[in-house]
């Protein structure tokens, strides 16, 4: 059944957080200048060692449910904490440094559907020299196989679920704490990728996607965030590995296209920096190996290079 102006299902926004003293006032604020009448905002702190809390405290609101981690569990796990503490039926997520304007859910809700997967509007970025628009073009409605064809070859869709509405039951079983994987990347404390398989996953079971081209959610750019701290190398790397896994897991028809499409990333690029530097020639000049394995050493290999996360 479509969701209709009469009907106020219970949305919990929620909001994730590990010091973020500067930035987590207006985080909230956004949240609870809401013109939808019916939903919580539950921020849980892992454990942070600023004046997060302290900053939180000074809102008082009947609508604002505050938790706190004991120990810091790291990103992906908190995520999941603050989905199991949400009371809703449908979940927003908000980034910690993010902003969601007031009729974000209001709209979306009223764009839900039973066949749609989830709601993602369009991305105001703020700050950084990415600082502009997620370009979504018009509202639209696109079908999951569509979907989920255009994110793992095209990249036209945003990977942050920052930018979206879910129902809860979605969200709880399409969160991969780690994503499997052959070479030790904790994808848990990196928290790259993870959030991509959120999408991916949910469109499998249902027929449609709907977009909505206003820009409803602003995505602070700063030296502290995931993105801007990791940088496009790493980014790359690990969305790229992501979603090798989906498709090898669950996508089987695009197996072929993505290892082919890594592959040659690193053929072209393989002279320019940094790729250079990472002695896999020897792996591209493998032969009779199947591309699918090959693939897989080479991002083996590259991970050992770049030293991702350790130490």
């Amino acid at each position: 059944m479509n969701i209709d102006n009469t009907s106020t299902p219970l949305v919990s926004i929620v909001v994730p957080v590990y010091n973020r003293e500067n930035v987590i006032l207006e985080t909230i604020d956004s949240a609870l200048s809401q013109d939808y009448p019916n939903f919580e905002v539950v921020v849980v702190d892992n454990n942070s060692t600023d004046k997060t809390l302290e900053k939180i405290s000074l809102r008082k609101d009947e609508r604002l449910k505050v938790f706190r981690n004991n120990r810091n569990i790291g990103p992906v796990r908190n995520w999941a904490k603050a989905i199991e503490y949400a009371n809703g039926e449908f979940v927003k997520i908000l980034w910690s440094d993010d902003l969601m304007h007031e009729s974000f859910l209001s709209k979306s809700l009223k764009f839900f559907g039973s066949n749609t997967a989830f709601v993602l509007s369009n991305i105001n970025f703020i700050g950084g020299s990415h600082a502009g628009y997620k370009t979504l073009e018009k509202e639209r409605i696109v079908t999951t196989k569509d979907y989920i064809n255009d994110v793992i070859m095209k990249n036209n869709y945003p990977v942050s679920p920052g930018c979206a509405i879910f129902r809860k039951s979605d969200l709880k079983r399409s969160l991969l704490i780690n994503i499997p994987n052959e070479i030790g990347i904790d994808f848990s404390r990196i928290a790259i990728g993870n959030d991509l398989i959120i999408f991916l996953k949910i469109a499998l079971d249902y027929n449609e996607v709907k977009i909505l081209s206003e820009p409803l959610n602003a995505f602070r750019l700063h030296s502290d965030s995931i993105s801007v701290k990791s940088g496009n190398q790493i980014l790359d790397f690990h969305y790229d590995f992501a979603k090798l896994f989906f498709v090898t897991k669950y996508y089987p028809e695009l197996l072929r296209y993505i290892s082919t499409k890594i592959y040659f990333t690193f053929i072209v690029n393989q002279k320019k920096e940094p790729y250079k530097n990472y002695q896999i020639n020897d792996l591209i000049e493998l032969k009779n190996t199947r591309i699918e394995i090959l693939v897989k050493l080479i991002l083996k290999r590259l991970y050992e290079k770049l030293n991702l996360f350790r130490g």
